[in-house]
């Protein structure tokens, strides 16, 4: 299991966001949106689902919000155990990001999903990761970027995430802590039933 806690900014405007993760695909994101005010965003395992201020009621998600969702609750990322998740992985070959020798890879999902992954060739740790506008069900390009890895329980993990949006930034994620194997039980991260 893992908490991460830290500050989301867009727009001008920080937010705190918690994000809970648990092996093998299960999450959930809370993001403080006022006082007394949480939007919450999750996948149970089978159903995408989220809840905001504006309708408390929770609403299950479809299409490509939920496949978004639901890839970003693998645990492990899509390079681990990539052949058993049945996902196809091409080396495209090496390019400089912003300085830095990276491992070019194609990453096509058991689902048709693709996405490009930088890899920093001297730590081995993902510096960016980049979306095919026409597999994410949006015409965008989005792009990630990892940075200020920091050891957790012996992992090193990105603090700093940026998303992009056709090159213009979209969300900047801070993350302040990190927690590792916390209990969690499963309802956590269920579908509330009403």
């Amino acid at each position: 299991t893992l908490k991460m806690s830290g500050r989301a900014t867009a727009q001008g405007f920080e937010v705190p966001i918690t994000i809970y993760s648990k092996r093998p695909n299960l999450t959930r994101q809370e993001i403080a949106v006022a006082p007394g005010q949480i939007s919450i965003n999750a996948f149970d395992g089978s159903t995408a689902w989220m809840v905001s201020p504006m309708s408390p009621t929770p609403v299950v998600l479809a299409g490509p919000q939920a496949e978004m969702t639901k890839q970003q609750a693998d645990f492990d990322g899509s390079l681990v155990d990539y052949k058993a998740k049945g996902t196809a992985i091409d080396l495209v070959g090496t390019e400089t990001i912003d300085g830095v020798k990276a491992y070019h890879l194609k990453v096509t999902r058991k689902n048709g999903l693709a996405e490009h992954d930088y890899i920093d060739a001297s730590t081995f740790l993902q510096i960016k990761g980049v979306a095919e506008p026409s597999s994410n069900g949006i015409n965008a390009k989005l792009e990630t970027q990892m940075s200020n890895y920091k050891e957790f329980g012996g992992i090193m993990m990105a603090t700093r995430l940026r998303s992009l949006s056709d090159g213009v930034l979209a969300v900047e994620l801070n993350i302040d802590s990190i927690e590792i194997n916390l209990k969690l039980d499963d309802a956590f991260f269920k579908l509330p039933v009403k």
